[in-house]
């Protein structure tokens, strides 16, 4: 008898997990206005610290995997431009 519980207890909990793990997700679907700026000249890079200054946004610092930088650069979103900034 135990065992017949045993086997209807994992028959429910799987079936739960199989319909609880299904991604009825909208991938198209985006969220937040997203828009295209221009590209910052700096090397692409991963850890950077970012933060925003009196409406300018400021990139800083980063790993390439090889290089840890030290560079500054400031987004001026009424120019859409890049500019660096001397090397924090």
């Amino acid at each position: 008898m135990n065992n017949k519980l045993l086997v209807l207890a994992l028959t429910f909990a799987g079936t739960f997990l199989v319909v609880s793990c299904r991604n009825d997700d909208d991938d198209d679907e985006l969220i937040g206005n997203w828009v295209r700026v221009s590209d910052m000249d700096g090397k692409p890079r991963s850890n950077a610290s970012a933060f925003v200054v009196n409406g300018k946004g400021y990139i800083t610092g980063g790993y390439d995997g090889e290089v840890y930088y030290n560079d500054l650069w400031s987004y001026d979103p009424n120019l859409n431009a890049w500019t660096q900034k001397a090397d924090f």
